[in-house]
């Protein structure tokens, strides 16, 4: 009710029930004991959703100052989920039973849930075009961009900034006219950049055929780096080891070679001996 329309009347008569009875109960222990009361309640109007009452005892009543607090509350619970998230993401990347491709379709599993998305994939820039190297798909989602042209993705941008690109709806955005949205019909986007040894290698993305109703946040972008960081970092490791394994066998190979140079020298050896001594 506008606050004109509030003059006159009780708790009870201008808020919700539950509302009425945690602020009554705020007034009643203001005016018996003295000692201000701070309470907080959920009630939705226009954009907010989220109040903060403090109470203070005033001659024989109680004065109250009510105060926005929606955008606290939705940061307090974006640092749980966020909280959540990276426990999540730990406990998949340090899995001792998962290989690498395994981790990397449940990071993108997750990934959905935590952004709202319905599809998660990477994919690998190959001179000018994408490759896809794993799918992860909550919906009916059959594509193959082995040869899609980069220019014509939704990773054309990130690749483009060599940044974190977040679009909550292409319509109106350059990615409108793109092969994500103009086939397959997605409306929102997240990709962020992979990194492997200091060189672009591709992007780590997420999409929804729904438009995303709420900004993302700060918490969300910096959730994202961390798992294109990793998958980066991890891909950098496995290309260590496998060259390291690479380089294992060419000396072992090196070594059988002059070992056998050397038998093949010894015998030659004994019979230039045996034949001096005859």
């Amino acid at each position: 009710l506008p606050p004109d329309q509030l003059l006159g009347k009780s708790m009870y008569e201008a808020l919700p029930l539950s509302v009425a009875e945690l602020a009554f109960n705020a007034f009643e222990k203001t005016v018996l004991t003295g000692t201000p009361q701070l309470f907080e309640y959920e009630l939705p109007i226009k954009n907010a959703r989220y109040w903060e009452g403090r109470m203070v005892r005033s001659g024989d009543g109680a004065v109250a100052v009510i105060r926005d607090i929606t955008k606290r509350r939705r940061f307090e619970e974006e640092l749980r989920q966020s909280e959540k998230s990276i426990g999540d993401l730990s406990e998949i990347t340090s899995s001792s039973t998962l290989n690498f491709d395994e981790k990397q379709n449940a990071l993108l599993e997750m990934g959905c849930q935590r952004f709202g998305m319905e599809i998660g994939y990477i994919i690998q820039l190959k001179r000018d075009n994408f490759e896809l190297l794993h799918l992860y798909s909550t919906i009916e989602f059959a594509v193959d961009v082995t040869n899609l042209d980069v220019d014509q993705g939704f990773g054309r941008e990130v690749i483009r900034q060599k940044r974190t690109v977040m679009v909550e709806d292409v319509i109106g955005t350059p990615l409108e006219h793109l092969v994500g949205y103009r086939d397959y019909q997605l409306r929102s986007y997240i990709g962020a950049p992979l990194m492997v040894g200091g060189q672009l290698f591709g992007v780590l993305s997420f999409a929804s055929k729904r438009p995303r109703q709420t900004p993302y946040t700060q918490v969300e972008m910096r959730f994202l780096y961390l798992m294109a960081q990793w998958i980066g970092l991890e891909r950098e490791r496995n290309q260590y080891l496998a060259q390291l394994h690479q380089n294992s066998e060419d000396l072992l190979n090196k070594s059988l070679e002059l070992a056998a140079a050397r038998d093949q020298a010894l015998e030659l050896s004994r019979m230039k001996s045996d034949f001096l001594a005859t």
